[in-house]
């Protein structure tokens, strides 16, 4: 089984350029049996649906995600997961249900880690 991860990079964001400290989140996605990690930026309000289906801003190649398997919406500090009806479920989520995912908190989906990351940029 080859995972492999693919990104649009029409979905990343270009940030505002200014002097202040910003904090950016990401949502980081690896697969550590197959030594694939990538990082996704995000932007506050943004629905992000993460499946198997080519057509999802982040496709992940696993035999265990479904085609629309979780959305992830940035909502301040935190990100709302809200399991799709995948076939095998993501663990911390039960059912359909909706959870916040909180910064350097890990998910899992298959055989694929998600995980809530933050980083503060100087601006010059």
């Amino acid at each position: 089984m080859n995972t492999q991860i693919n990104f649009k990079e029409t979905d990343l964001q270009n940030q505002p350029d200014n002097n202040a400290s910003e904090k950016k989140y990401y949502l980081t996605v690896s697969n550590k049996s197959k030594n694939v990690e990538m990082r996704y930026a995000l932007e506050e309000g943004k629905e992000l649906t993460i499946g198997a289906d080519t057509e999802c801003p982040v496709s992940v190649n696993d035999d265990y995600i479904s085609s629309n398997h979780f959305s992830l919406t940035l909502k301040g500090d935190k990100a709302e997961v809200k399991d799709l009806g995948s076939k095998n479920g993501s663990y911390l989520l039960l059912d359909n249900n909706t959870i916040e995912l909180s910064p350097d908190q890990t998910l899992l989906a298959g055989k694929t880690f998600f995980k809530l990351e933050i980083a503060e940029d100087e601006k010059e």
